[in-house]
């Protein structure tokens, strides 16, 4: 659901600037703010500032003119990607500290004094999504699994794949890395609707290890899903 977010007082602790992200004309930078509040207490959150106010230096504390945007409010030093759509709106990613298998995003516009945004999730439902089977060709392992990808989001979203099977790591796969490759040797792009929920079969290719057999017929221990646009 789109909702406007107008100017508000800042934190009587304000948030240092971690990064940024400036648009593409400099009209517009987005921040990257972290607050702490001790040993057990700490957040991070996106800032918009204007040129016209002048660009904080990082490592700054928060501008008292720039916007926050609540709706970014995670995990202290959440690592965040902004991507610029056009001059005055970008669409930002961000998830848990160890890549889990989801992540959210959100489309923000700039307005006059404040921004639009529209926030969304998607994840991989791993009660949904199982171990298909596996095949040795040379020096290569191929993992197929189909995965349950939800989208909350409004609109489309691009996505690709990985995952770290430890279990088989030494065994069956060299390393236990896996990555979900197109014919190009590419990472694979795959696209989910807005709202949708669908099950999509990934083929993850890994360098093969000493054993010719599985662990299990689990899926991967780690599953990692990321935006690309």
């Amino acid at each position: 659901m789109a909702a406007l977010m107008l100017l508000s007082a800042c934190s009587d602790q304000p948030g240092k600037i971690r990064e940024t992200s400036l648009s593409p004309s400099g009209l517009y930078r987005i921040d990257e703010v972290d607050w702490s509040g001790g040993a057990t207490a700490g957040e991070s959150y996106l800032m918009i500032e204007y040129s016209d106010d002048g660009f904080a230096e990082v490592g700054d504390y928060e501008p008292s003119k720039a916007i926050k945007i609540e709706e970014t409010l995670s995990a202290y030093r959440t690592d965040y990607h902004v991507f610029w759509d056009a001059d005055d709106s970008f669409t930002v990613t961000w998830s848990g500290h160890d890549r889990a298998e989801w992540f959210e995003i959100a489309r923000v516009e700039i307005k006059s004094g404040g921004y639009e945004i529209s926030c969304g999730k998607v994840s991989v439902d791993l009660d949904g999504s199982y171990f298909s089977d596996f095949v040795i060709d040379g020096d290569n392992v191929y993992m197929t699994c189909s995965f349950s990808v939800v989208s909350t989001f409004d609109r489309d979203v691009s996505f690709i794949m990985e995952a770290a099977d430890i279990d088989d790591a030494g065994g069956l796969l060299e390393n236990g890395d896996l990555k979900a490759l197109d014919d190009n040797g590419q990472a694979e792009v795959f696209v989910i609707g807005g709202g949708q929920t669908e099950t999509i079969e990934v083929t993850f290719t890994g360098t093969k290890g000493p054993s010719d057999t599985k662990y299990d017929r689990n899926l991967p221990k780690w599953i990692y899903i990321d935006y690309c646009g």
